[in-house]
């Protein structure tokens, strides 16, 4: 049998089908599908952080050279 070319690809994919879980679970919460304790939605925010890139902070206003640009925060309440 060949070599694998990504060891670990099956790994990476675990970890996005856990991601998708934990934003399903929090969207049918946010939408009243789910009932969830704080508790379980700062455990869901903190296994998001370690598992998804959070998106860059950008800035709204001018920038360097009059470019402008956009920030953009993600908050779980």
């Amino acid at each position: 049998m060949a070599k694998r070319l990504n060891t670990r690809h099956q790994e990476m994919v675990r970890e996005k089908i856990r991601a998708s879980c934990i934003i399903k679970a929090l969207d049918e919460h946010l939408h009243g599908k789910r009932d969830m304790l704080p508790s379980q939605v700062a455990a869901a925010k903190i296994l998001l952080d370690k598992s998804v890139s959070n998106a860059p902070n950008i800035v709204i206003g001018p920038g360097q050279e009059g470019q402008h640009a956009l920030e953009m925060t993600l908050t779980f309440r």
